[in-house]
């Protein structure tokens, strides 16, 4: 069940950094190893893996927000709503912390 990154900003934080937080509205029914694009029917743009952090509501995001790509908690939170139909800062959602799989520290990991 792929990710989708359709924020340009948001999509290459991940792939320069390796890891982004992203708050999604509805819960995810699958976490672990997956893989991410750019949006629906795209293609692949890497194998990730999705750790999911738990209930939040956009209004408490501030401890995460150093690794959303965003420069502040009010842009982020913007983005969120903006994103999402019917969704405020006080709305229900899921956050999850996702990691692009480095393929040559997987097979190292697995020659150990």
């Amino acid at each position: 069940m792929v990710i989708s990154f359709s924020v340009k900003q948001v999509r290459e934080f991940l792939l320069k950094t390796g890891m982004v937080y992203t708050w999604r509205k509805n819960k995810r029914k699958k976490t672990g190893k997956d893989w991410a694009n750019s949006g629906r029917g795209t293609k692949k743009i890497a194998d990730v893996f999705i750790t999911e952090i738990g209930f939040r509501k956009p209004l408490y995001l501030r401890p995460f927000v150093d690794r959303s790509s965003f420069s502040d908690i009010d842009i982020w939170q913007n983005a969120i709503v903006s994103l999402n139909e019917k969704v405020s800062i006080t709305s229900n959602g899921w956050l999850y912390k996702v990691e692009v799989i480095n393929k040559e520290k997987l097979r190292t990991d697995e020659e150990d």
